[in-house]
């Protein structure tokens, strides 16, 4: 979870480098990387939330709560800017 974390935060940081705050690339990115993190956070929760070890339950509802904040925020900067 670590690792996927860390490269669904590192994409959209590359595209903010290059293209800009306001490009349909970084906010493409940063919407796929959010949906990816909420996907998996339910997929855990679907398997067995219960039957994990406490570091991967604690991994999985942090990975919940940015993944959803991510995608909030990229549909508010695409539909309100």
């Amino acid at each position: 979870q670590g690792a996927f974390m860390t490269f669904a935060g590192i994409i959209p940081l590359i595209f903010y480098i290059f293209y800009g705050f306001e490009s349909p690339a970084y906010l493409t990115a940063t919407l796929l990387a959010g949906l990816a993190m909420a996907i998996l956070a339910v997929h855990v929760l679907v398997v067995g939330f219960a039957t994990l070890v406490r570091p991967v339950q604690i991994g999985a509802v942090l990975e919940a709560i940015f993944g959803f904040l991510v995608v909030i925020k990229s549909l508010l900067v695409t539909f309100l800017a």
